[in-house]
């Protein structure tokens, strides 16, 4: 399996990249002028510079970014709400239940990864637009946080032990 050319945690509750709304504003003279708004706020902003920060302290600061096309693997990590384990003495133990994978949660994967890659691009690539393959995962874990990794090999994330190839005859 092919080597990260980086790779690094970020710990904390990750946040979707808002949507993008197109509007138009009136200006005092009464000319129309186009707007784009994101509805992300300031808690989007401050994980997007969590991450942007951390990609420098992995790849480097003053190290030119990737040129070329990539391949990225990002897994999301949520903690498991408190509905999922027993009570009394079980309160360590699952439910035989509980989801396994955090399905239900609002946080829209593809979302998720558009926040990451907007934060990665021009520190350890160029553009998102060099992303050519990629592996999304949401996993439950101890912490919140996200493993990020990066390839320069545009299908080094089919070789990860969870991703799976579809073939498509």
């Amino acid at each position: 399996m092919p080597e990260p050319v980086v790779s690094f945690w970020v710990p904390g509750r990750a946040k979707t990249q808002g949507s993008k709304t197109a509007g138009l504003v009136r200006t005092r003279d009464g000319r129309v002028i186009p707007t784009m708004r994101e509805s992300g706020g300031a808690e989007w902003r401050a994980w997007r510079s969590q991450v942007r920060d951390a990609a420098i302290a992995a790849f480097g600061d003053f190290r030119a970014p990737l040129d070329g096309p990539i391949s990225i693997a990002l897994t999301f990590f949520f903690v498991r709400p408190k509905g999922h384990f027993g009570t009394g003495c079980n309160s360590e133990r699952l439910k035989a239940d509980a989801p396994t994978h955090p399905w239900g949660c609002r946080d829209d994967i593809d979302k998720l990864a558009r926040a990451v890659n907007d934060s990665l691009a021009t520190v350890v690539f160029g553009d998102d637009g060099q992303i050519v393959s990629a592996y999304l995962a949401k996993r439950f874990g101890p912490t919140y946080g996200l493993q990020i990794q990066v390839f320069a090999e545009p299908e080094a994330v089919l070789a990860l032990p969870d991703a799976k190839q579809l073939a498509l005859l």
